[in-house]
């Protein structure tokens, strides 16, 4: 039974990442699925996060600053709104 979940885990990590593109990475947040958008410019460099897909500030300034600063960006994208949602134990959580 551990083998079966263990083979469906594998293959469901590899069907998530076979039709990503590049830079793109999709996981899951309890029952929902995230999209990780990774605008990397340069490694090690300071790095901005987009937790939140109807606020634009970090996005913003990524825009503005990249070209001086040589920053990366990270956005996080669930569902539109404000707050990342999972459930675990049947009680919502929101970041």
């Amino acid at each position: 039974m551990k083998f079966k979940y263990g083979l469906l885990l594998l293959v469901s990590v590899f069907c998530l990442h076979a039709f990503n593109k590049p830079g793109e990475l999709l996981f899951f947040l309890g029952n929902n699925t995230c999209l990780l958008k990774q605008n990397i410019v340069k490694p090690g460099a300071i790095t901005l996060i987009a937790l939140h897909d109807n606020e634009n500030t970090a996005i913003e300034a990524y825009n503005s600053w990249t070209a001086e600063l040589n920053i990366n960006l990270l956005e996080i994208h669930q569902s539109g709104d404000r707050y990342l949602k999972y459930k675990l134990n049947k009680k919502e959580y929101r970041l």
